[in-house]
């Protein structure tokens, strides 16, 4: 779970190499089920950038100021496919939600629309969720999720960070300002 503060720049921000952005081994990351709450002061949701590869899944990205999700450099775009219909599995986000007064950040130099890579791929919707805190909204829960694939994460039935107050892991242990 992601709470933006008035400080805050972007939620995260994924990067390959800033000096060659094709180099490799090229950053990959891998994150599922997780909350952003922006932040009418702060900055973006997430950005993806310099090359990077990505498998996003289970996200909701909520009232983020500047955009929920964001695409920069031809490598990043190049990385992800030819188009936002051809792609080649490297920079992926499925089964998630984006709701900001601006979901997505397109720009005339862009190779492909970042609104259509979201909205063309399996299970993502931009439609409202009534997210006010962490815990899901019976909307969000209604929404199907994405079959984890990788072993290092715990199978989940929900999209976000935690399905109700009942199964709260965050409880005793995180800070919630």
């Amino acid at each position: 779970m992601i709470s933006h503060r008035d400080i805050s720049d972007k939620a995260f921000e994924a990067d390959n190499n800033s000096v060659n952005r094709d180099s490799l081994p090229r950053a990959m990351p891998v994150i599922s089920n997780v909350t952003i709450l922006g932040n009418p002061n702060a900055g973006g949701g997430i950005l993806l950038r310099e090359g990077t590869g990505a498998k996003l899944s289970n996200i909701v990205i909520s009232k983020a100021d500047k955009f929920c999700l964001s695409i920069d450099h031809d490598q990043t775009f190049a990385n992800a496919g030819t188009s936002a219909t051809t792609l080649t599995g490297n920079l992926t986000i499925t089964n998630s939600v984006a709701n900001c007064l601006l979901n997505f950040k397109d720009d005339t130099a862009d190779k492909f629309k970042v609104s259509d890579w979201f909205n063309g791929q399996a299970g993502n919707t931009t439609a409202s969720v009534g997210m006010t805190t962490y815990i899901n909204t019976a909307a969000v829960n209604a929404l199907a999720a994405a079959t984890q694939t990788d072993s290092f994460f715990d199978a989940t039935t929900y999209v976000g960070a935690v399905k109700d107050a009942n199964s709260d892991w965050t409880l005793g242990w995180t800070y919630k300002p």
